[in-house]
C-alpha cells in the first residue's frame, strides 16, 4: 500500500547532534552502506553528517524483524548495489524514500522472527552435533591406531607378548619403587 510507505516528512537526518531516542542508523561513508539500530537506554550518541537517521514506527515493524532484515545477506547486497548507483553523489534520505519496501503484517513479522530463531537454533545444534561426531571420529581413529600397534606387536611377538608385557610392568614397578625411595637408578 503506497500510502503506508514512509515519506520525507517521516525521515529526519540529524548531524552533529546527540541522538536520544531509538533510531535506525545508515552510515553512508565508505564503499558500502552499513546499517545498525541504536537502542536508546539513557545514554545518547553523537552522529555526524555521514550518518543518516530514520525513526522507526514500531506500530508497523517489530524491532527484532528489522534487525533480522538488516543482517540478511540479500538485504545487504541490495543496499550495496544501491550505494553503487549513487557512488559519485552523496546519498540522501530522499534517495531512500524511493526504495519503497513492503512490510508484512506484524503477525507475519512475528512468525518470521520465530521461524528464524528456530532455524538458527537448529543450525547451532547441527554444528554441535558435527563437532561431537568429529571428536568421536578422532577418538575412534586413535583407538584404531592403538589396535593396529597391538595387533602388529602380537603378530611380531606371537605368544611372547604376555611375557613382554609382564616385563614392562615389572620395569614400571621397579622405577616407581626407586622414585619412592629416592634412590638413583
Amino acid at each position: 500500500d503506497i500510502e503506508q510507505i514512509p515519506n520525507t516528512n517521516e525521515v529526519q537526518q540529524v548531524a552533529g547532534q546527540l541522538i536520544n531516542e531509538s533510531i535506525l542508523l545508515v552510515n553512508r561513508s565508505g564503499r558500502t552502506l552499513r546499517t545498525s539500530y541504536f537502542n536508546f537506554q539513557e545514554t545518547p550518541i553523537l552522529v555526524n553528517e555521514n550518518i543518516m537517521t530514520f525513526r522507526v514506527d514500531e506500530s508497523k515493524i517489530l524491532i527484532e524483524y528489522l534487525l533480522l532484515q538488516l543482517h540478511d545477506s540479500l538485504f545487504i547486497q541490495q543496499l550495496n548495489m544501491y550505494k553503487m548507483d549513487y557512488q559519485h553523489n552523496t546519498i540522501s534520505e530522499e534517495h531512500f524514500e524511493a526504495l519503497q519496501i513492503n512490510l508484512p503484517s506484524l503477525e507475519e513479522q512475528a512468525i518470521v522472527i520465530k521461524e528464524t530463531k528456530i532455524r538458527l537454533l537448529q543450525e547451532e545444534e547441527e554444528k554441535v552435533e558435527q563437532l561431537r561426531n568429529d571428536l568421536n571420529l578422532g577418538k575412534q581413529k586413535a583407538q584404531n591406531e592403538q589396535y593396529k600397534i597391538i595387533s602388529s606387536l602380537q603378530h611380531e611377538l606371537g605368544n611372547r607378548l604376555p611375557a613382554v608385557l609382564t616385563e614392562i610392568k615389572n620395569l614400571k614397578y621397579y622405577l616407581k619403587d626407586k622414585e619412592e625411595d629416592q634412590t638413583l637408578i
